[in-house]
């Protein structure tokens, strides 16, 4: 009975230690599988990225310059800005998708800088002043304030010609 009691304890001894062992050893399938993302861009106070089969949105506050997500196909759905600039990509199902596999990191350009865009278009004698705030991705920014609907002035613009104002106005939201 007392080798018994002996074996028995040896046993449980060693059981332990050697299932911690083997754990230490192996590494958790999930880590073996991440890739890296690499943002290019600054002031990014939120980021919201969908995966293609999942399509609920993975929130990252403040992300830094590489992020770590499992492989599949994703895109950008939101991005907020310091100073209350906000992309919003929610209904653009098909656009701007991009993939993640282990073996090749993946790179987006999110953020800031952004720069303004505007683009002029004739009708008859009509002038069409468009404007646009955009990343270097292209993808275009608003205005927003606490996620408030109410929006800021828009954006005024002046025309000049020999020095002299000729005209001013503000574009139209929408």
């Amino acid at each position: 009975m007392r080798y018994m009691a002996l074996a028995l304890a040896l046993v449980w001894c060693w059981m332990p230690s050697a299932a911690f062992a083997a754990e230490e050893a192996t590494p958790p399938p999930l880590q073996k599988q991440l890739c890296d993302l690499r943002i290019q861009g600054e002031a990014i106070d939120l980021l919201v990225l969908v995966e293609k089969n999942n399509l609920a949105g993975v929130q990252f506050a403040r992300p830094g310059k590489i992020l770590r997500l499992p492989p599949g196909r994703y895109r950008v759905q939101t991005v907020d800005v310091a100073g209350g600039f906000r992309f919003d990509d929610r209904g653009r199902w098909n656009e701007g998708w991009f993939d993640l596999t282990p073996d090749q990191p993946g790179e987006i350009a999110v953020g800031a800088p952004l720069s303004s865009r505007v683009s002029v278009t004739r009708h008859g004698t009509f002038l069409q002043l468009d404007y646009a705030l955009v990343d270097a991705e292209g993808r275009p920014y608003d205005r927003f304030a606490n996620n408030s609907p109410w929006r800021r002035a828009a954006p005024m613009f002046s025309i000049h010609k020999d020095g002299k104002e000729i005209g001013s106005g503000s574009f139209e939201y929408g």
